[in-house]
């Protein structure tokens, strides 16, 4: 089927007879000679499978297609925002008026109607700031949360030092600081929901990008099935192409001239690469995907044996991929410590009547103690006792060395059995509920444990650490994490285990661990993995 540049260079043809033609034609008009009709239509025909520029109509479809995802993304997200804020500065109204005169006396509160004027140049402010953050741009930017962070505080500033200036005809700057507080909490939450939202309705309908998946037959299925676990990308693969398909000393040539003709044929706006292109085929790619007007993720083979967070430096031209010590900063490191004592506090005064009813069962069940303490390691090598309610016989540490051999892990680095002969008949209970590690709330509150973090291994484990599986030991460890809700001690290689602990610590996120704490729940009420 010709392309629309091809039928009009036909129709050009056919109006200057067999082919011939000359600069000066009837009717006066400027035509090329028959040597640069078949110039361009030779150009016209090596173009044509490759260019998507020639194909008008495609063009006009996937502009309009982007378009409208622009459209609907920047939409939706004011929305979203304005919605935030408007209900961001009635809550602030509200503890401004009832909550803030009862705890500080000098706070009195003020009319309804004055407090209402600023909230048009609230919104307006704060949507402007959010808007200079690039929260409203594509891409994961917009996933940010400490960026809105940032943004609200520098908007909240502004109202905060314009009520200030102008303080005779505003309210009282407590006003725009309550804003700023709720508002953050606000716009958060309504653009996670809206985000869940999106990626459900797209995958429901299928309103992904198209896209294709080229590279070596051993690294696609690692590729794919990190992009299939990261929604947010909005790909879905239409196909897959491997690098060995085309054989052959004149492969570097096939294999970009067949991803060519499968990009127009698909209708494909991304392409991923999984790993490297044999020599001499690179560059050919990476053109024909181009001229077809596709977007191209290169995904290096070096990343899949590499855990550590990697970022991209630009040194005048020439890009480098610099690999980064896994870590958390310290604003980070603070905002999950308060998350993590508040959490722990509120927790161990409303489950103070469980501790007591199963310290009582405890008790009865067997001799011995009610906790159980253990030596750990935690965040930089640091050795702290742990706090479990007692599972087990008094004497179970003296038995362990007995039952080595019926360690269920192949790896000497971890130790657990199953149907552990040393187990107390109320302890099969708690282990399998998980209410044995109640106790680790005081760890927590302490600052010894997290609520979500990699388990303290105990020092004997440590001891047969290879170098890389001490990066473990670099944040504090966890009641929780991704072990535990990817199958608990149904994951038997240590090395998929490190691979999680450090895949947490590198997208550590406030969201993230409220993820993690929520999906918890329902792997311990179905006992999923528990030893």
């Amino acid at each position: 089927m010709k392309t629309t540049r091809e039928q009009q260079l036909d129709q050009s043809t056919r109006s200057n007879g067999n082919g011939t033609g000359s600069e000066n034609g009837a009717g006066g008009g400027t035509h090329i000679g028959q040597w640069g009709l078949n110039r361009l239509a030779s150009l016209s025909k090596f173009l044509a499978p490759y260019d998507i520029r020639l194909h008008d109509d495609w063009a006009r479809r996937r502009k309009r297609r982007q378009a409208l995802r622009n459209v609907l993304r920047v939409g939706c997200l004011l929305s979203l925002d304005t919605a935030g804020l408007i209900l961001a500065y009635f809550a602030a109204i509200l503890l401004r008026q009832q909550v803030a005169p009862a705890l500080v006396s000098a706070v009195r509160p003020i009319e309804l109607g004055q407090s209402l004027q600023p909230l048009p140049a609230t919104v307006v402010v704060l949507l402007l700031t959010l808007g200079a953050f690039g929260l409203y741009a594509p891409g994961k930017r917009r996933r940010d949360y400490f960026r809105v962070f940032m943004a609200v505080l520098l908007g909240t500033l502004v109202l905060f030092f314009g009520a200030t200036l102008y303080g005779a005809a505003t309210p009282s700057q407590l006003l725009f600081v309550l804003t700023g507080a709720t508002a953050v909490c606000s716009i958060v939450s309504l653009r996670w929901l809206g985000d869940q939202f999106v990626i459900t309705y797209r995958r429901r309908y299928n309103l992904e990008r198209p896209a294709l998946l080229v590279g070596r037959s051993d690294q696609i299925p690692l590729v794919r099935a990190h992009f299939e676990e990261t929604p947010e990308v909005n790909i879905r693969f239409v196909n897959s192409m491997t690098f060995d398909q085309a054989r052959g000393p004149s492969k570097s040539c096939q294999m970009p001239d067949r991803l060519a003709e499968l990009l127009l044929r698909k209708d494909i706006e991304v392409v991923v690469v999984a790993g490297d292109p044999p020599n001499g085929m690179a560059r050919k790619m990476l053109d024909r995907c181009l001229q077809a007007g596709c977007q191209v993720m290169m995904v290096p083979s070096v990343l899949h044996q590499i855990p550590n967070p990697v970022e991209t430096e630009d040194l005048n031209g020439l890009f480098a991929l610099t690999v980064m010590r896994p870590r958390l900063a310290l604003p980070r490191l603070a905002l999950k410590r308060v998350f993590d004592f508040v959490v722990s506090f509120v927790g161990l005064i409303l489950l103070a009547p469980l501790f007591a009813a199963l310290a009582i069962a405890i008790k009865l069940d067997s001799p011995g103690p009610v906790f159980f303490r253990q030596r750990r390691v935690g965040v930089g090598g640091r050795v702290f006792s742990i706090y479990k309610f007692r599972t087990m016989v008094v004497d179970a540490e003296a038995k362990k060395n007995g039952l080595e051999h019926l360690n269920q892990y192949s790896d000497s680095k971890f130790f657990k059995i199953k149907k552990d002969p040393r187990i107390t008949q109320l302890g099969g209970f708690l282990r399998r509920t998980s209410l044995d590690e109640l106790p680790q709330l005081f760890n927590v509150a302490q600052g010894d444990m997290s609520l979500v973090g990699p388990r303290p291994p105990v020092p004997e484990e440590v001891m047969n650490y290879s170098e890389h599986h001490l990066q473990r030991l670099g944040v504090t460890p966890g009641i929780t994490g991704l072990w535990q809700i990817n199958g608990r001690s149904d994951v038997y290689d240590f090395e998929e285990v490190v691979r999680l602990d450090l895949e947490y610590i590198n997208t550590w996120s406030l969201w993230k661990d409220l993820s993690i704490l929520i999906k918890t729940v329902p792997v311990v009420f179905h006992t999923n993995g528990a030893a």
